[in-house]
């Protein structure tokens, strides 16, 4: 942990200093991600019209009556290091490893262009971590030493390719990923670039019908209109029927793949039938705070990354201090979640929070709210048995006039949290808000200014 002297000028100068835990976490994100490349580079490879005697190859050895291992991973192992000759480069270079981001988007290093190639073009080889260029050439880099010192008796590049010869070998469903094309090509799809040409299709004739939808999904419903043209051409045959059917177009930017759900019959009487639950696919805290804080600050843009280091920073901080340190823990031991039972400093709370299985809990949102300076209202789909249903999250000294719902719900024991919305708007003002909700949550809390 990172000590300052006098923390108000380390803040106001912007002093950073690095922090190595998170230089060793990103070096293993880097070699993992270093591991799928080369199979993701192997896959798109032979995937390719003048590669296909290669991929022939593979598959006589897979599919070879001889059953000798030994021999089998000799030839497989001849022809990928043949195949990688062309595709990776191994070599010393100087990678930043502290500020290291897995590209969310991968791309062959083979497909991108050089420095001597159309600089016009955005796909260069300089723009992603793991591509180095080789004369006139982009490359997979591999970095030859271990970088977390695990196997020091053995090259990496050494030890990725022995385990792709066992995958394709061994392993059917791992062997079809490769020789199939079936890597991933986006990693987290909850943050690629929205296409802001976006068409909802409704299955109806009824203009009462798709009036209906259109006024649940939109706050502002300019510049959406019907589109005429039939989804599908008015076909009949003995067997089937093709009815037209009618969808709608918008340009609007704000608007994505919507996904809604109805509240709870309590939370319904409350709120009445215009709030909905907006489904996400990724339900984790950060991935829901990411998405607030977008839609809050839309001249930023903020990550999972940077919700965590936001909440990181916090907590070292006020971590310095004795007696704030040990509130600080007793809010995650108080949580309920059992990961925090064996927690007994910021620091192992710290490395909690940095690793990839980490999702978040909602002791995180309490401080996220202060952090960000907006009031968080969190309430429960189900309501047990003495227990009031709901939390609210207030603002750094209630200074924050909005307000943003998330949903719990529980499904085989794991929290999954949505935004509620209303015709796809996530952030209110009071006055915005139900009164029956007002009255039940906030009560007396709230400010004159807020109204």
């Amino acid at each position: 942990m990172n000590y300052y002297s006098d923390i108000d000028e380390s803040l106001n100068n912007k002093i950073k200093k690095s922090d190595t835990r998170i230089e060793q976490i990103n070096k293993k994100n880097f070699e993992d991600e270093t591991y799928i490349r080369m199979k993701f580079e192997l896959s798109k490879f032979l995937q390719i019209k003048d590669n296909i005697k290669y991929l022939k190859e593979i598959n006589d050895i897979i599919n070879s009556e001889n059953k000798n291992i030994i021999q089998n991973r000799s030839k497989m192992l001849n022809i990928l290091n043949s195949i990688y000759s062309k595709l990776v480069i191994q070599k010393k270079t100087n990678i930043d490893y502290y500020n290291y981001k897995t590209p969310n988007k991968r791309i062959p290093c083979f497909a991108r262009l050089t420095k001597s190639h159309n600089k016009n073009i955005k796909l260069t080889c300089g723009d992603d971590p793991h591509c180095i260029q080789s004369n006139n050439s982009c490359k997979l880099f591999i970095d030859n030493t271990d970088l977390l010192e695990i196997h020091k008796d053995f090259s990496n590049y050494n030890y990725y390719i022995a385990k792709i010869v066992d995958e394709l070998l061994r392993y059917k469903m791992k062997r079809d990923e490769i020789l199939n094309d079936n890597i991933p090509i986006i990693i987290n799809k909850e943050i690629i670039e929205e296409n802001k040409n976006k068409y909802i299709i409704i299955h109806s004739i009824n203009n009462n019908e798709i009036n209906n939808i259109i006024d649940k999904l939109f706050l502002d419903t300019k510049g959406v209109y019907i589109d005429k043209r039939n989804l599908y051409e008015e076909i009949t045959t003995k067997e089937i029927a093709f009815r037209k059917g009618d969808y709608i177009k918008s340009d609007i930017s704000i608007i994505q793949d919507n996904v809604i759900e109805e509240l709870s019959v309590y939370w319904l009487k409350i709120f009445g039938n215009k709030f909905k639950i907006k489904l996400s696919d990724n339900n984790t805290i950060f991935t829901l705070m990411a998405s607030i804080l977008n839609y809050i600050n839309t001249n930023t843009t903020i990550d999972i990354t940077s919700v965590k280091n936001s909440l990181i920073k916090y907590i070292k901080d006020n971590g310095k201090n004795e007696k704030k340190s040990d509130e600080i823990l007793d809010l995650y031991k108080k949580d309920g979640d059992k990961i925090f039972k064996y927690i007994t400093s910021i620091q192992s709370l710290i490395d909690e929070i940095l690793s990839d299985s980490y999702s978040g809990c909602e002791t995180d949102l309490e401080i996220i709210a202060k952090i960000y300076n907006i009031n968080i209202i969190l309430l429960d789909k189900r309501i047990k048995k003495n227990q009031i249903g709901y939390k609210l999250f207030n603002s750094t000294q209630n200074k924050s006039n909005y307000y943003v719902l998330i949903y719990k719900s529980i499904i085989y024991d794991k929290n999954i949290y949505n935004l509620i919305q209303y015709k796809n708007k996530i952030k209110f003002k009071i006055n915005e808000l139900p009164e029956k909700l007002v009255n039940l949550v906030i009560g007396q809390n709230v400010n004159e200014n807020e109204k």
